[in-house]
């Protein structure tokens, strides 16, 4: 019977506790491979993830919100614009001028005269764009009742407030910028007395009426004068607008029609 041959290496006690000894001091410890938990976590908790920023596309909807023009977003800009318009804008002024006034339709044909025109304007300007006029205008006409060998002298006047929009000239051509054109919108009272030479008798009557208009304004003095031509059309509801007195002695079935002034004038301003 065969018997196998078998090799053994005595290892004693004291090696062996040697080599396990060894094996823990080369052998790197677990606990120390994980990952070190930022110190606010809790021992062993997974460590957490930094925020992310907002994203461009929430930011993109506050920019397109209507809400972005209130605030405090544009009040840099109003600041900007306020300093400007002390330093370099007007605030008063006053202009005396003169020129031509008359009427059209049916009461231009009777009507005669409307030269010289006097206008005299109290001025405010809010900013660059924006100024409110306070106006008096008076005018001069006559008419002649030829089968009855009668004339008729006519003082019109009025009083009122317009508002002033400058047009902004800045990408326009020079000449156009230049001149600084304005449109005008207003309400007056019209007083208006005819006085007839053969019966000495006069009537009057005064009525509440709109006007609108355009005009251009030159430099003459920045920011002290300025000149300033001006036209305007106004609707005046005077009670004989429906008057037929005149169809037969002067073929004119009523007196309706706008009436219309022209004005040349000087303003002072500070």
């Amino acid at each position: 019977m065969n018997r196998k041959a078998s090799i053994s290496f005595p290892i004693s006690k004291e090696s062996a506790l040697a080599l396990v000894a060894l094996y823990f001091f080369l052998s790197p410890s677990q606990g120390f491979a994980q990952p070190i938990p930022p110190p606010s976590a809790p021992p062993g908790a997974a460590p957490t993830e930094p925020k992310k920023a907002p994203s461009s596309k929430n930011s993109g909807d506050l920019d397109a919100s209507p809400w972005a023009g209130y605030g405090e977003f544009n009040e840099e800009e109003e600041e900007i614009a306020d300093t400007r318009f002390f330093q370099t804008g007007r605030f008063f002024g006053v202009s005396l001028g003169g020129g031509m006034a008359g009427a059209l339709g049916n009461r231009g044909l009777l009507w005669q005269g409307g030269f010289p025109s006097i206008d005299l304007k109290v001025h405010y300007w809010f900013d660059f764009n924006l100024a409110l006029d306070l106006g008096f205008n008076q005018s001069s006409f006559f008419y002649e009742i030829l089968s009855r060998g009668e004339r008729v002298d006519i003082k019109q006047s009025s009083f009122g407030a317009s508002v002033k929009y400058y047009i902004p000239t800045q990408n326009l051509s020079s000449a156009i910028g230049f001149a600084s054109p304005y449109l005008v919108l207003g309400i007056a009272s019209y007083t208006k007395q005819d006085f007839s030479e053969k019966t000495e008798a006069t009537t009057e009557d005064s009525q509440a009426g709109v006007n609108a208009g355009a005009g251009l304004e030159f430099v003459i003095s920045h920011r002290k004068t300025y000149l300033t031509v001006e036209g305007r059309l106004h609707s005046i509801p005077y009670l004989d607008s429906n008057s037929t007195d005149f169809a037969t002695t002067n073929a004119i079935d009523d007196l309706a029609g706008l009436h219309w002034n022209t004005s040349v004038s000087i303003l002072f301003t500070w």
